[in-house]
């Protein structure tokens, strides 16, 4: 059995999408996984492009959908807290700057309240 190439040193996220790398890891990524790095990917593509538009949403749906299902996995369900983190951030002007924002408040008291336990 090969070691996972990961373990220990920083994996380059173009590293983590190639498929023999996904077949040799010794944990194998969820659909949670694979939809955060379809986002991450789409969200670098949008950066080079001049505008976003409604049309761009529609292609990470349907792109990420294809994805999900080839993996034999559900697609994309909106009720889930962490799925429809991702699709509202992909209807603001900047995606990942839009879910950075919300990961960033979610966790702004968490060192106050870690103080106020110890």
């Amino acid at each position: 059995m090969q070691d996972n190439p990961a373990k220990g040193k920083g994996v380059a996220l173009s590293g983590l999408l190639q498929i023999p790398y996904i077949k040799n890891c010794l944990i194998h990524p969820t659909a949670k996984d694979l939809v955060f790095l379809r986002f991450y990917v789409f969200c670098m593509g949008l950066q080079k492009k001049e505008n976003y538009g409604s049309s761009d949403y529609l292609d990470f749906l349907d792109e990420c959908n294809a994805m999900l299902v080839r993996c034999g996995m559900a697609k994309l369900y909106p009720a889930n807290r962490f799925e429809n983190l991702l699709l509202l951030s992909l209807v603001s002007d900047n995606p990942f700057e839009m879910f950075e924002s919300i990961i960033d408040a979610s966790f702004i008291n968490e060192t106050g309240i870690e103080a106020e336990n110890e």
